[in-house]
């Protein structure tokens, strides 16, 4: 079975899935009023609220992105095609 097509695969979705995650996080963290000024008139949540369903949501993003991206990618590329 021919793996780089699968090495490219979870390579790039590793990248670009960090990139949403680091965009994220500058959003909340640069941009903190005006995203949590909208989440607040959207759906009436207190900010400490949002604060840690942000964060959360991001350590959850971040998991899943390790587990399912960039595990199998380091495995791939060290373990496989060695």
């Amino acid at each position: 079975m021919h793996t780089l097509p699968w090495l490219t695969f979870f390579g790039w979705a590793t990248v670009i899935n960090w990139l949403v995650l680091l965009c994220w996080f500058l959003m909340v963290t640069l941009g903190r009023q005006w995203v949590f000024g909208l989440h607040q008139k959207l759906f009436g949540i207190p900010e400490q609220q949002l604060a840690s369903l942000h964060y959360g949501g991001m350590m959850a993003y971040k998991l899943l992105v390790l587990l399912l991206f960039a595990v199998p990618y380091v495995v791939l590329r060290f373990f496989i095609t060695a």
